[in-house]
């Protein structure tokens, strides 16, 4: 176990996003059935796709990639009750740590920082998530064998990832010691949630500034879906995945079909605005102190729909990053690098 490699995953419920030393990704958290893609030879087109069997089901085959939009039953992660021990979660995690690791040797040992909703740190879901990454997994992806083992797993609360981005370098080393001397809040706005948390003075995280508001950019979504549905009740294309992908592809039109465009402009500006009242209500009655907070960071891969409704609301003090969608991937990977080390350093003091 001389080299244990480190990985930081921000496993959300609209995206998975992922960082390591040499290799960062931003993927969907859904997968499909490697059926759906047979071509009429029973060949498998897996272009931008890559096709995975994992150890607990090795009679079932699936597929994970960009293209994996194109699947007509999707096989989503998300849920808000005991999403860890569920099947699909199972899958991805395997799924996750191939992509990542793929071509790095046929066995390898690995550290992983992860993050959860804030107000589910130090509950029995963080102990799932442990249990679904520890251990040693066996996936074959596009035909060949990779042994991962994971000798450990923490679990952070899912904003720390940007204290740990802002405050480290890309080596887990100190770049901005002055945030030790700020009060610092994080909205960190998702597909499913959006989660409050506050750093005081380097020390996360405050109990009394930590709270989950069940709400995300998927409520968004849905009400494009509704509203798509009122036009074309039967297109089975109006579903929460390919309306994120539209909009994420910077295209205000949805296709119903290859000559029926739908104009999604008024009706996105209206949601994410609905979006964003309902965030904020929230924020102003869990932090009605908000001035304690030298700074607020707006993070997260939904951050961007409601930026502007917040920014008016809380003016100049909140501040708004570029590539917010991985900064807490990019948090956990820096702070993997110092609690891969500080472990390798009790092991050899134990021996």
């Amino acid at each position: 176990m001389a080299n244990i490699l480190t990985v930081g995953i921000d496993f959300g419920n609209s995206f998975v996003k992922a960082v390591t030393k040499d290799r960062k990704f931003v993927l969907p958290n859904f997968f499909a059935r490697a059926s759906e893609f047979k071509t009429d030879l029973d060949y498998i087109d897996n272009t931008g796709l890559d096709t995975y069997t994992c150890s607990e089901y090795p009679d079932e085959q699936y597929v994970w990639g960009e293209r994996v939009y194109e699947s007509q039953r999707p096989l989503s992660t998300f849920t808000s009750e005991d999403r860890y021990t569920q099947k699909n979660y199972i899958i991805m995690v395997e799924m996750i740590l191939a992509k990542v690791f793929e071509g790095k040797g046929k066995r390898i040992d690995v550290f992983v920082v992860t993050g959860v909703p804030a107000e589910e740190k130090e509950t029995i879901w963080e102990a799932d998530i442990i249990k679904a990454f520890t251990g040693s997994h066996e996936i074959i992806m596009n035909g060949k064998k990779i042994r991962i083992n994971v000798v450990a797993t923490k679990v952070l609360a899912q904003p720390i990832g940007d204290y740990m981005n802002t405050f480290l370098d890309d080596f887990g080393r100190k770049k901005d010691p002055s945030i030790k001397d700020k009060y610092i809040g994080i909205i960190d706005i998702g597909g499913g949630t959006t989660d409050l948390d506050g750093v005081y003075k380097g020390r996360p995280s405050l109990q009394m500034d930590r709270y989950t508001i069940r709400v995300g950019s998927r409520k968004a979504y849905e009400e494009i879906v509704r509203y798509i549905k009122k036009l074309y009740p039967s297109c089975r294309k109006a579903t929460i995945e390919n309306v994120e992908k539209a909009l994420h592809d910077n295209t205000d039109t949805f296709w119903v079909n290859a000559s029926t465009p739908v104009d999604l402009k008024q009706i996105k500006d209206e949601a994410y605005k609905n979006l964003a009242d309902e965030i904020i209500s929230d924020i102003n009655s869990y932090w009605d102190d908000r001035m304690k907070f030298d700074e607020i960071h707006l993070i997260g891969g939904s951050a961007d729909l409601v930026a502007k409704h917040l920014k008016k609301v809380y003016g100049n003090r909140i501040s708004f990053f570029d590539e917010s969608q991985l900064i807490n991937a990019n948090g956990f990977y820096k702070y993997s690098i110092i609690a891969r080390n500080l472990m390798m350093k009790e092991m050899t003091t134990e021996k």
